[in-house]
Parts: structure tokens; sequence; C-alpha cells
């Protein structure tokens, strides 16, 4: 019962630092999708015309030629706002390839586990029994995951280290999260650029691991069979149907979940240099989508465009060129 009271109280402190971790991601997230709407060129260049202006080179030679240096501004700034666009487009890519990997890696690796796995059910669980001498328990699977646990460790645990391990471990697979780990893997590549994204993504890893901790010792559970079973298991070399990355950050983590467990304390969530310098980053950027640096410069270059005979004739060459262009149906 005290240890019950203990997961619910301790459970409070654990749900308050997920709320941060979550907000930093979906602030984050925001940030990218502002910064990606206010820095495409369609955005800072207004309507079509003028954009047809800047992206065609002889345009921009001609207006260079009748306004002269009184455009540098803008062209460095334009340019400058370019860059940092495609940069985010490829992050953005760059994080859909990193995922679809570790999807692909992951259900690959699931498959061979599976193939000579053998599936058991003790304690109204289901998992799979894998034939290894490494100590492993594990949860696999995007939309239905799957509980794996080394005969090694089936055979060195105590039936209530056994019985608590597996209960952490349904835990993992009734809130899916692997999944989740997915998407604030694909988040962190996101905000890669942010100082403080390791440190929330590390923080995320650990409090998955402690929240399935708290589960177990509410359905009965000993601390002392978790920290046993927890010793038993630490840091072994893997076989090669075994993703390392499944437990790389779970094994980083082992120290501060002992510690928690012992003491009741979690590591600090944010740290201040890191903090800080996110924090500048995002207002830097915020403030970088939202101002025309050279607003005067900006009017000139589009009344240029509208008024000068050569620069209408440019365009209005380039539009029927597009236009001319016939392409068979499909």
């Amino acid at each position: 019962m005290k240890s019950k009271v203990r997961a619910d109280s301790e459970g409070l402190s654990l749900a308050l630092h997920y709320f941060f971790v979550y907000f930093y991601f979906l602030s984050g997230l925001s940030l990218l999708v502002f910064l990606l709407r206010n820095l495409a060129p369609w955005s800072w260049l207004n309507y079509k015309a003028p954009l047809n202006s800047f992206l065609n080179w002889a345009s921009v030679k001609c207006s260079w030629q009748c306004l002269g240096p009184s455009l540098s501004g803008l062209f460095l700034e334009s340019g400058l706002k370019l860059l940092i666009f495609s940069f985010l487009v490829f992050v953005f890519f760059r994080a859909l390839w990193i995922a679809a990997k570790a999807i692909r890696s992951t259900n690959s690796c699931r498959r061979l586990l599976e193939a000579k796995a053998s599936p058991k059910k003790r304690w109204g669980i289901d998992y799979y029994l894998i034939p290894s001498s490494m100590p492993l328990a594990f949860t696999v699977g995007w939309l239905k995951p799957r509980i794996f646990i080394s005969s090694s460790l089936e055979t060195s645990l105590e039936e209530k280290e056994l019985k608590t391990v597996l209960f952490h471990e349904v835990r993992h697979q009734r809130r899916k999260d692997p999944s989740r780990s997915l998407l604030i893997g694909f988040l962190s590549d996101l905000l890669f650029f942010l100082p403080l994204t390791k440190r929330m993504r590390r923080s995320f890893g650990l409090y998955t691991e402690i929240e399935a901790d708290l589960s177990s010792l509410k359905v009965g559970q000993t601390t002392e069979a978790l920290v046993a079973a927890l010793a038993k298991m630490h840091h072994y070399p893997f076989d090669h149907e075994i993703n390392f990355t499944w437990f790389s950050d779970t094994f980083n983590g082992d120290l501060a979940r002992l510690r928690y467990h012992s003491e009741g304390k979690l590591k600090p969530l944010l740290s201040w240099r890191p903090l800080l310098i996110s924090v500048v980053l995002a207002i830097s950027m915020t403030l970088f989508g939202l101002i025309t640096i050279f607003p005067g410069q900006k009017e000139a270059f589009l009344a240029h465009q509208s008024s000068c005979s050569a620069h209408i004739n440019i365009i209005k060459k380039a539009n029927s060129r597009l236009n001319n262009l016939h392409f068979p149906n499909p």
C-alpha cells in the first residue's frame, strides 16, 4: 500500500515534467511552421508578380542596373531568408528520412526476433522468449508492440523480479512508448539546432522508463525487486539482431532511475545555459521572420517592377514562355 501511495504522488511530479517536455517540442514545432511560412519567398515578396521578378535573373539584373546599390540590403536580407528557408526544408526532409530508416530497421529486427522467439504467457501477460545469452527485456512495435524477454534473463531473475519486469514492459506496450519515442525522435531531429533539444529527448526517455517503473509498483511490485532486476540487466554486448539504439538512452539513464527510486529525486529538467541559448535563438529567428529589415528598399523594388518598361517586358517574355509549354495528358 505504501509503494502504491508513493507511486501515485511521484506520478504527479512526473506528469509535470512530461508537460514541460511536450510543451517544448510543441513550441519548437510551432516555431518551425511559423518560420517556413514567413521565410518562404512567396511570403516575404507578398504576391506572384514580385516573386517572378525576384526569381528571374534578367529582372534582378534590370533592378540592379536601374536602382544600383540602393537594393543591396534587400538582396542581402532576401538571400539570407532564402538560405534559412532552404535549411529548414532540408532539416524537415532529413528528419523524415531518419524516421523512415528507424521504422524500416525496427520492423526488420522485429521480424528476425519473432522468427527465433517462442510465445509465452505468465500472469496474464503475453510475451516472446528469445534465445540469447544477454539479459534483455524490451518492447518493440509501432501500432501493436510486442514484449521480448531473453532466455538468460528469465532464468537469472527470481519470480518477483521477472514479474516486475513484465509489468514494466506491459506499461510500455499499453502506452505505445515505441511510437511515442519515434515521434519525439522525429521532433528532436527537426529541432536539433536548439541546444536544449538533446536534453529534452533524453529526459523523455528517462521519464518513460520511470513511468513504467511506477506502473509496476502500483500493481504491488516492490522497489527492491525492481532495483535487483535492473542491476542484472545493466550493460551487455548486443547480438546483430538487436538494435542497440533501442537501449542506449535507457542504459545511460539507469543511474538516474536508481537515484529516483532510492531518493525520489529527478535530475533538473532545465540547464540555464542551453535554455538561454535556445530562447535567444528562437526569439531571434521569430523576429527575423516577422520584421523587414529594409522596408524602404523593398518598396522601391516593388515600385520598380511595375514602372520600368524593360522590367515589365522581361517578365512578360518569361510568363509567355511558361504559358507556351505544353504537357502531354496522362
